[in-house]
């Protein structure tokens, strides 16, 4: 199988390979047990900073690549399942997070880091998940404030 699965990858590459395994979700669960097919789903992995420029910090918060979409030869739509540690919030405080990042995201401010596919230089986040979990954008109504939302990251400890 793991034969199968390099040969397609040098054909179409990691994200449409495990589409055609059956997704990103079935193929994380394969890469659990066999070790094998870990790098590959190394390779999906990301990182994404947000700066509070009055303090000087960043808050980085870790992702998987679901998809790739490149729209010309410097510009690629990513699709992910954004991993946020949102133990210190309260599940209002979590929804004012989550609302706010996919504003951020949408808003192109997210600078991305560590990901070792071949994509071009400049990318757009979209977040598909949470922490595996699906999550919907709800809009730019009543979107919290940057210094709100930092505040929230603070008690996230993510600064």
């Amino acid at each position: 199988m793991i034969e199968k699965f390099k040969n397609l990858v040098k054909n179409v590459g990691v994200v449409d390979a495990i589409k055609m395994m059956g997704g990103f979700d079935t193929f994380r669960e394969i890469a659990e047990n066999n070790p094998q097919f870990k790098p590959y789903l190394d390779e999906l992995k990301g990182s994404c900073s947000i700066s509070d420029l009055e303090k000087s910090t960043d808050a980085y918060f870790d992702f998987y690549i679901l998809n790739v979409d490149i729209r010309d030869d410097d510009f690629a739509e990513l699709t992910v399942d954004m991993v946020v540690d949102f133990k210190n919030l309260s599940g209002e405080e979590i929804y004012k997070l989550k609302k706010w990042l996919g504003a951020v995201a949408n808003d192109h401010y997210f600078d991305i880091y560590n990901i070792d596919l071949e994509i071009p230089s400049d990318q757009n986040l979209f977040i598909k998940s949470f922490n595996g979990k699906p999550y919907s954008w709800p809009g730019y109504d009543n979107v919290i404030s940057d210094n709100e939302a930092f505040e929230l990251l603070d008690k996230t400890g993510k600064w």
